[in-house]
């Protein structure tokens, strides 16, 4: 009896060995595909989006002259609202432009509030950004959508949480590129996604 006890304790042992061998790095494979499968997502998403603006009106506002262009700036913002209803999965959308710098700075920012912290009121840090401030340390993608279509690789921290985004260039009536527009899905969003569909590939 004790020997059958330990032949069976053994199979099982192999039997879930086995098993993670096999679910572990399955996990990672489908995690991966997944993830490219919403970044495909945030492109798409991103590159309708940049259709919504007017990319004469966006180089005619800048900040030097915003006390003066407030209904332009109404309206990129009522557009960044709007695309934030319609996307459920998107938490922010924001304008960027390169200033005489080079570097990418916020020409119009989103007006939703996340409260990043939880402690119920919004700080300092969490405050919608001010025309032409810079955004410290923007990825690669985000500087590749001046150019194309592109969604961060990588989840994104910054001061208002942890992100992946998707970015596309915005152009005027010269089919030049004055901006690009930037939409952020939440990690607990993206975190969400992976879940459900790690869960019926594991069931199926």
């Amino acid at each position: 009896m004790k020997i059958e006890n330990k032949v069976y304790g053994t199979i099982l042992s192999a039997m879930l060995i086995l098993c993670f061998l096999i679910l572990v790095p399955a996990y990672f494979l489908v995690k991966n595909n997944l993830i490219d499968l919403i970044r495909g997502q945030l492109i798409a998403i991103a590159a309708s989006a940049a259709i919504a603006y007017d990319g004469d009106l966006l180089e005619s506002i800048t900040p030097e002259n915003q006390a003066l262009k407030s209904t332009e700036i109404k309206t990129v913002q009522s557009i960044n609202a709007r695309l934030e209803n319609i996307h459920s999965d998107i938490k922010f959308v924001y304008v960027m432009v390169k200033n005489n710098k080079g570097e990418i700075a916020f020409l119009v920012d989103s007006l939703a509030f996340f409260d990043s912290n939880n402690d119920g009121k919004m700080s300092e840090d969490e405050k919608t950004a001010t025309m032409g401030e810079i955004y410290k340390n923007p990825t690669k993608e985000m500087r590749e959508a001046f150019i194309r279509p592109a969604a961060d690789t990588n989840l994104n921290n910054d001061r208002w949480g942890e992100f992946l985004s998707g970015y596309a260039p915005i152009i005027n009536s010269k089919n030049q590129t004055v901006a690009i527009v930037g939409l952020d899905m939440l990690s607990s969003v993206l975190q969400n996604k992976l879940n459900v569909f790690f869960l019926i590939w594991l069931f199926l």
